[in-house]
């Protein structure tokens, strides 16, 4: 019963969108459809990236309320990720009003939505925000630090110094890291070393002073200097997390792990922060996750508004011939049971194995906890399609490229004490999430967020 009323609920869902869906028909609108229904056809298409559909329905919308702020966010963002940017621009400067506000926020997008990774230019932004408030210095700056970034020294050094002359002093003390870096892109590398010692010295040690400061160490290959450099500020002012960050950075660049760790133990300390020892892999924070007879995988479940632990015990781990586990399942379900996946299951299946019951499971089809060395493989490569995560059959599943380390590590317990597994974050088309430990002897499933949720939480 239980499982058919899951199933039915999961119907309708699916019904529901793909009546939202029928909306759409060859790029075109259907007419007189209700806002609301509108609004809810925004936001789903929206979150999937679909941006020409977001830009008509938007359209819609906007005709029946010119002032809504949100709907017109949205067109925006659609706009530049189509690069459509003429219209992109008209939308900021009717989202908003004050001239060098907009144009701050033109001249910004380029930065924002990461031109720079896929080669795009960024002048058709910086261009008209220039027009749009020519007394404006941060646009000036804006676009001599891509210029920079490219090389392109005769165009960002006159928009560089036409930038920096305009801006206040206010503007200037929060601008100096940006034009510090400007200048040591475009081969004035002594007065951008000298800007930031100065704000140093002077007290401000923010990230963006500090950080970009001993960036320069980084790029001109000195690192021991900058090592020196740091330690040295280490010693002479009270607030050093920012010199401490900087050395453990510099020692990992330069091969010392140990040293880098021994940083970031204190940075731990100082700050209740793991970041550091996650981007330097320090073994202090890692937990060994192969399975052992006597250790217990405590997982917390969520289905269908119902928590309740699964718990995987007496697992044996083979990937060249075999798996199996015994399982509990608390709450009013209480069932127990065993699962073994044969060496051909192991080794190729796609599919897994998410429904327990008052059985044991030989499987040899399917695995269950684990994917196969086959998925992990593919996985690693160019991804991967794999089902039984959700009721409508196989889903392709990419790994996250992402530079947040907890998109690459997996805290879990263990008496009491936070530890991490180093891990895969894999995301289908329809953002389904699937964390998978990043071992090939141990491939685990570690936290699946699908049509239910489930955690390892524990390792005991």
């Amino acid at each position: 019963m239980k499982q058919f009323i899951t199933l039915t609920v999961l119907l309708a869902a699916f019904i529901t969108v793909q009546a939202q869906q029928s909306y759409i028909k060859k790029g075109k609108l259907a007419p007189n459809v209700p806002t609301k229904t509108l609004k809810k056809l925004l936001e789903s298409n929206f979150k999937r990236g679909s941006h020409r559909n977001v830009i008509l329905i938007s359209d819609t919308l906007l005709k029946r309320n010119s002032a809504d702020v949100a709907t017109r966010q949205k067109r925006t963002q659609s706009e530049i990720k189509l690069k459509r940017d003429a219209a992109a621009i008209a939308d900021i400067k009717k989202l908003v009003k004050n001239k060098d506000s907009a144009a701050t926020v033109i001249a910004s997008i380029p930065l924002s939505f990461d031109f720079y990774k896929t080669g795009r230019s960024g002048e058709p932004y910086f261009n008209a925000a220039m027009a749009y408030a020519p007394k404006n210095g941060l646009t000036y700056l804006y676009a001599a630090a891509e210029y920079a970034d490219l090389k392109k020294t005769e165009k960002a050094i006159p928009l560089a110094e036409k930038g920096w002359n305009l801006l206040n002093e206010d503007y200037k003390n929060s601008m100096r890291p940006l034009f510090a870096l400007i200048n040591f892109e475009t081969g004035k590398k002594e007065l951008a070393y000298k800007l930031l010692e100065n704000e140093i010295e002077e007290g401000n040690v923010s990230t963006a002073v500090v950080k970009n400061y001993f960036e320069f160490y980084k790029k001109d290959k000195k690192l021991e200097e900058g090592i020196k450099k740091a330690t040295e500020y280490i010693n002479k002012i009270q607030d050093n997390v920012p010199f401490y960050s900087e050395r453990a950075s510099m020692y990992f660049e330069a091969g010392q792990k140990d040293l880098a760790c021994a940083d970031a133990k204190t940075l731990r300390e100082k700050t209740e922060s793991d970041d550091w020892s996650l981007s330097f892999d320090c073994p202090d924070v890692m937990i060994d996750a192969t399975p052992t007879l006597e250790r217990t995988y405590v997982y917390k479940v969520n289905f269908q508004n119902r928590d309740y632990d699964f718990r995987v015990t007496n697992a044996n781990v083979d990937m060249d011939k075999g798996v199996s586990f015994k399982f509990k399942m608390t709450g009013e379900n209480n069932i127990t049971g065993k699962v073994v996946i044969s060496k051909e299951a192991i080794a190729t299946a796609h599919d897994q194995n998410n429904t327990f019951a008052y059985e044991n499971l030989d499987l040899t089809d399917k695995t269950s906890v684990w994917v196969s060395k086959e998925v992990y493989n593919e996985l690693k490569t160019d991804g991967v399609s794999m089902k039984g995560a959700d009721p409508w059959g196989a889903k392709e599943y990419k790994v996250v490229e992402s530079d947040d380390v907890y998109d690459k590590y997996y805290p879990v317990k263990n008496d009491g004490v936070t530890y991490y597994i180093k891990c895969l974050k894999v995301v289908s088309e329809d953002g389904q999430e699937i964390w998978i430990a990043d071992n090939p002897k141990n491939p685990m499933i570690l936290k699946m967020d699908v049509s239910f949720t489930i955690e390892l939480e524990e390792i005991i």
